[in-house]
């Protein structure tokens, strides 16, 4: 009897301990390898991007994850998920360090058919180096997209005899190599036995291991560690790739080099980036991220920095598309300030208004003295070096100052009538009472005023982009705002491809390489939704509607929309009025986005073009001052 008990017992040991063998065997192994944080342009607040590795327990990454397989918490607050998605088109910056050490003798230790292969499986945007040590570290190919070169100086390095390997001061000089390229993601291989050692036995390099992997954990660069020979210190080598967020593998007769470089470029190209959205202060905040997928689960803590937020200023008065006149209030608030604001000075058509140097920094602009139509004024904010802060900019609609109506308006002479008898004198009532006549006249002026506002608010409803200004085909700011479109008429379902934007580079990599096409214009580019190219919130310095691509004259030209960072024409600051682009010109949008100019077709006239017409002309009799609309078939495409 009492024997039951004892085997139940067993029965029950037995089953935990296979049940945590199982949980063991279905751990993920998760690791965070950098983040980045892009403050918001518009208000306060950060968009925050993990790159995150995972891996089953054979160290190969697991596929197809979403928003649903991930938890992230920041400061120990759960954070939703706004991306979840592989990263494994985004270029790599990879640096090979080889021990050259006589102890790498006599053991066909590198297989250099596996080298080149993992090399020439790098894209062309992927950057490469190599790195040979012994007693002395040598760098025999720098970072480059010339894939070629790094395999010829990979060939040509020979193991010395007799010589030592000073391992750290090594990875210590692939460490800083690495950290020179871009940010993104970045890498380190390190081929060794494990050993820091002269050919004597005492230690070889200068640098403590503490300090290695303080410099790899701070730049958030992961070092993959590769045992070669019979006496490899793995738990050294273990080390280092675990403090660093690497992985270890160990070339053997199980697995090859060749095998190890696979699994090497299997980690380093499926990578996920999580993205969320946060509103804490700027510094470091911790993150953790946890993976799940069927009955494996695995978790990893890292740290994100969010940068000082910018100065963010935005107009206060007028109105966006109100209607003014005369004395106009011009007004400015901060959202957020990167350091004290000494003046904001106003302009409007690049003309100066006045600084204002106390707060709310509000002026006071007579504008008797402007043509009516659509008005521009920008803010500049200054500090006190009169170094730049911010810039806002407001469009509205400048009216003539209404003229004022008669306060007097006179009565006929009363009209005496004689009789034969004397009667009272009496007043004809053939005269316009004043009173009446002012009030019927206010009465007026005011549904005149409520009908022009409603009007303008109906049509800015109906505008697919609001704050789009209207192109350069009649005079600047001049011209009334009510004055009816003419429109091109095109019988064709597409139009010819007139140009194509190619992104040279952009803070986004997943745009580097995309070409948009222009296929009509009016064009319009910014981070708004409602532009024909959409740029993401990565590219912060483009404006929401930042430039606009036009036909003037004949030419495609580019005109900025009083973007804050400004338009660039060949490294040439365009200002407000359009350039005309020709074929490889660089367009920069602010401070980095930048993109290639290629003219596909030349502009044809209503004769030439048949059914289709690409550009628009006002008829002979239009009216001065009025503008001409143009109404084109907005297309858009993007391929890698």
């Amino acid at each position: 009897m009492k024997k039951k008990p004892v085997i139940l017992f067993l029965l029950m040991l037995t089953f935990l301990i296979s049940t945590l063998s199982a949980r063991a065997d279905e751990a993920l192994e998760v690791q965070v390898r950098r983040s980045g944080a892009q403050p918001f342009s518009d208000r306060v607040g950060y968009t925050v991007n993990l790159y995150v590795s995972v891996v089953d327990g054979d160290g190969r990454p697991l596929r197809g994850l979403g928003t649903d397989n991930f938890k992230v918490y920041e400061d120990s607050l759960p954070q939703t998920l706004t991306e979840a998605r592989s990263a494994e088109d985004e270029p790599v910056s990879v640096a090979l360090l080889m021990d050259l050490s006589g102890s790498m003798l006599g053991q066909n230790a590198y297989d250099t058919g596996a080298i080149e292969t993992f090399l020439r499986k790098l894209s062309r945007d992927s950057q490469s180096a190599v790195i040979g040590f012994n007693e002395r570290v040598s760098i025999l190919s720098r970072f480059t997209s010339d894939h070629n070169a790094s395999i010829n100086a990979a060939l040509g390095a020979k193991p010395e005899n007799g010589k030592g390997s000073c391992l750290y001061d090594a990875l210590y000089e692939g460490l800083e190599l690495t950290l020179s390229q871009p940010a993104g993601r970045r890498a380190v291989a390190l081929f060794t036995d494990g050993t820091d050692e002269l050919a004597s036995g005492e230690r070889c390099s200068s640098r403590a291991l503490s300090d290695v992997l303080n410099f790899a954990a701070g730049n958030r660069i992961p070092v993959f560690t590769v045992g070669l020979g019979e006496k490899t210190d793995e738990r050294e080598l273990q080390h280092i790739a675990e403090n660093s967020g690497g992985s270890f593998l160990k070339v053997s007769p199980q697995l090859s080099m060749e095998g190890a470089f696979e699994l090497i470029y299997a980690q380093l190209s499926h990578e996920y980036k999580l993205s969320y959205k946060t509103e804490r202060n700027a510094g470091e905040h911790s993150v953790l991220v946890e993976a799940e997928k069927d009955a494996s689960f695995g978790k990893s803590s890292g740290v994100v920095s969010l940068p000082v937020m910018p100065t963010i200023m935005q107009f206060g008065s007028p109105e966006e598309g109100s209607a003014q006149s005369g004395e106009v209030q011009l007004s400015v608030s901060f959202i957020s300030q990167s350091s004290a604001v000494a003046n904001v000075e106003y302009f409007a058509g690049g003309q100066s208004l006045g600084k204002v140097i106390n707060y709310p920094y509000t002026l006071s602009w007579d504008s008797s003295g402007v043509t009516p139509g659509t008005t521009i004024v920008e803010a500049i904010a200054y500090d006190r070096e009169n170094r730049e802060l911010a810039r806002a900019s407001r469009m509205f609609i400048l009216r003539e100052a209404p003229t004022a109506a008669p306060t007097d308006v006179p009565s006929p002479e009363p009209t005496l009538v004689p009789t034969q008898a004397p009667l009272p004198v009496t007043e004809e009532k053939s005269g316009a009472n004043p009173v009446l006549l002012v009030s019927l006249g206010g009465l007026a002026a005011a549904v005149v005023i409520l009908s022009i506002l409603l009007t303008r608010k109906s049509s800015r409803e109906k505008s697919e982009t609001p704050v789009y200004i209207p192109p350069v085909s009649y005079p600047v700011f001049s011209g009334s705002p009510e004055t009816s479109a003419v429109p091109v008429v095109s019988s064709s379902d597409t139009a010819a491809e007139l140009a194509t934007l190619e992104v040279i580079h952009s803070d986004d990599q997943s745009l580097v390489g995309s070409i948009y096409k222009v296929n009509s214009l009016p064009l319009t580019l910014g981070r708004a939704a409602d532009n024909n190219v959409v740029f993401t919130e990565l590219d912060r310095a483009v404006g929401r509607h930042h430039a606009v691509l036009e036909e003037v004259n004949g030419q495609i030209a580019i005109r900025d929309l009083n973007s804050r960072y400004g338009t660039y024409v060949n490294e040439q600051r365009t200002g407000l009025m359009p350039v005309a682009l020709s074929s490889g010109d660089a367009v920069r949008l602010g401070s980095r986005m930048t993109l290639k100019f290629t003219r596909m077709l030349s502009p044809l006239s209503a004769d030439e073009a048949g059914d289709t017409i690409l550009f628009s002309k006002a008829p002979e009799q239009q009216p001065e001052g009025e503008s001409t609309v143009k109404v084109m078939l907005l297309g858009k495409s993007r391929r890698k």
